[in-house]
């Protein structure tokens, strides 16, 4: 029985060996497939990143769409307060270098 064990640890310890020959022989073709895997995680996050970019460029937009529809009316009307006021200052009498 004993002699039973020892071929049995032989034909183990044979089946180890060759598993590791196969692994490492199968690197080869492992690795590609590995590579594969981490260029496609970086394609998928990439992917992600951009649709993400995307929202927020969209929903910016939107936002200074509005931002201009109410920027651009205070704008004329601050032009037309400063050229009534330059007129009104000149009319009175102040402009630029008079003597006090």
């Amino acid at each position: 029985m004993a002699r039973d064990e020892v071929e049995h640890r032989r034909v183990d310890q044979g089946d180890v060996r060759d598993q590791q020959a196969l692994a490492a022989s199968d690197d080869d073709q492992v690795r590609p497939a590995v590579d594969d895997a981490a260029r496609f995680a970086r394609l998928a996050r990439q992917k992600a990143l951009l649709r993400r970019r995307l929202l927020l460029w969209s929903r910016l937009h939107e936002l200074f769409h509005y931002w201009h529809v109410l920027h651009k009316p205070f704008a004329v009307v601050m032009y037309l307060f400063m050229v009534v006021h330059v007129a009104v200052a000149l009319a009175t009498g102040y402009a630029w270098g008079a003597p006090s």
